[in-house]
């Protein structure tokens, strides 16, 4: 059970963790969840696919949270972080698909 408020990043690959805590930050940054009842816990599932460059391409959400309001303020994160970090040298494909979780936990009343 997702204990607060964020942004989660599905991959898990350990030669990429620093390049997803540098896109989970900036992401975070950009996110200002709905508000929402108190007690209340929800979440949205996105893709996409990002660019050497750091652009991004094909974000979709791929798992409602079923309010729009808070599937909006989680692409809206995501258009305002573009340009993501490039992506590392080290990594030798030319594009990441990457899922994002964006979870919110009202605070209890």
């Amino acid at each position: 059970m997702v204990a607060e408020t964020g942004v989660t990043v599905g991959n898990t690959d350990p030669a990429l963790a620093y390049y997803f805590v540098l896109v989970q930050d900036k992401i975070t940054g950009n996110w200002t969840p709905p508000k929402m009842g108190p007690g209340t816990t929800a979440g949205v599932n996105v893709s996409l696919r990002i660019l050497r460059s750091g652009q991004v391409r094909d974000l979709a959400v791929d798992a409602s949270s079923g309010d729009r309001i808070l599937d909006d303020s989680a692409l809206r994160a995501l258009r305002l972080s573009t340009p993501l970090p490039p992506l590392p040298p080290l990594f030798k494909a030319e594009t990441l698909y990457l899922q994002l979780r964006f979870t919110f936990v009202g605070e209890k009343s």
